[in-house]
């Protein structure tokens, strides 16, 4: 955000202020009430925002960096090299659930729908039409992705100098 922040010519240190959500991320009280002017969200949170009139998308993070990751598959390096099969079972799973969802949305929204009974079918089609399509389920690791997250951390200063993505990943474990 600091990023983006600054390369829009705002400082993010004097022109914004932030607050820590916690336990309040999966909420919209903070937008509703005005507390809260801006905030990064994730699905189906921002179609129920939408769908309730409480926010609207400004700019989806796909169009500032088109592949980032949000979340990564990660296992302990010990267990890697300890339990490559059991590893391969765990991520099979993984991988035909997520090609499932993509392949029968309809029924995705069912069962999002009977889970998180608090969200309109509406919103959750909506979040699904959203997500579904750029879902990794080829089962390959997205290094251009992890290139875009590397390149943002060592732009913020998270981390001391540039890693090699190639080098942060361990595909001994994967058939």
């Amino acid at each position: 955000m600091q990023l983006e922040l600054a390369r829009a010519g705002l400082d993010p240190e004097q022109d914004v202020t932030y607050r820590e959500l916690r336990e309040d991320y999966l909420r919209l009280d903070g937008l509703a009430s005005g507390l809260v002017s801006a905030q990064l969200a994730l699905e189906p949170l921002v179609s129920v925002g939408e769908q309730r009139g409480v926010l609207r998308i400004v700019e989806p993070v796909s169009r500032v960096k088109s592949k980032f990751h949000w979340g990564l598959l990660v296992a302990r390096e010990g267990f890697i090299a300890e339990q490559p099969v059991l590893l391969q079972k765990l991520l099979r799973p993984y991988l035909k659930g997520a090609q499932y969802c993509v392949a029968h949305p309809d029924d995705t929204k069912t069962l999002l729908c009977d889970v998180m009974p608090a969200y309109e079918p509406a919103a959750i089609e909506q979040a699904l039409s959203r997500a579904l399509p750029i879902w990794n389920t080829s089962g390959l690791i997205d290094m251009g992705g992890l290139g875009n997250a590397v390149e943002t951390m060592r732009e913020l200063d998270a981390i001391p100098r540039y890693l090699n993505p190639e080098a942060l990943v361990d595909l001994s474990a994967l058939p």
